[in-house]
């Protein structure tokens, strides 16, 4: 195996369990931050594997060459209570808006792919860059904190499915 698929590979699986962690149990405690920290991670594993997978372009033509691999079978994925819970939560708190464009996302159907990868991915971009306060009992850093827990909860069901789809071992 090539040294970058392999660091890719590794880059994935080491992401993607150290975001396992925040999903096991799901104790945040009075830490605002639990769930921030597993969103950024789940996406550095996602980001690892479309690097991977899907080379060349950037990040967004990555996810949509992901969507259109997945998005067929995708309505028909035995959902966990975990995606069914959050994607509903994420549906009511649509639309979030990209901080550095301006540009709204929603989530209007829970069998859209693309949109729901679009949407957590800018809801990380947010927190990442500083556009997401989660710090206080403002309704906006609620709001913000229920963004990242879900955004969170959702990507890595989709991705703990198609890891092992990918060829992935994370057990």
């Amino acid at each position: 195996m090539p040294i970058a698929t392999q660091e890719r590979e590794e880059s994935c699986k080491t992401y993607f369990l150290r975001s396992r962690e925040r999903i096991i149990g799901l104790k945040s405690g009075l830490d605002p931050h639990f769930f921030a920290e597993g969103l950024r991670d789940i996406w550095s594993s996602f980001d690892a594997l479309l690097t991977w997978k899907f080379p060349g372009g950037n990040n967004t033509d990555q996810r949509k060459k992901f969507a259109a691999k997945y998005q067929a079978s995708f309505p028909d994925w035995r959902k966990t209570d975990l995606f069914k819970n959050s994607i509903k939560i994420l549906m009511g708190l649509s639309p979030v808006k990209n901080m550095d464009n301006g540009k709204e996302f929603s989530v209007s159907k829970e069998t859209k792919l693309l949109e729901i990868l679009n949407f957590s991915y800018t809801v990380r971009s947010n927190l990442n860059h500083g556009a997401k306060h989660l710090v206080g009992d403002t309704e906006i850093a609620r709001r913000n904190r229920e963004l990242v827990e879900y955004s969170f909860k959702i990507t890595y069901d989709i991705l703990e499915k198609v890891l092992p789809e990918e060829g992935i071992d994370v057990n």
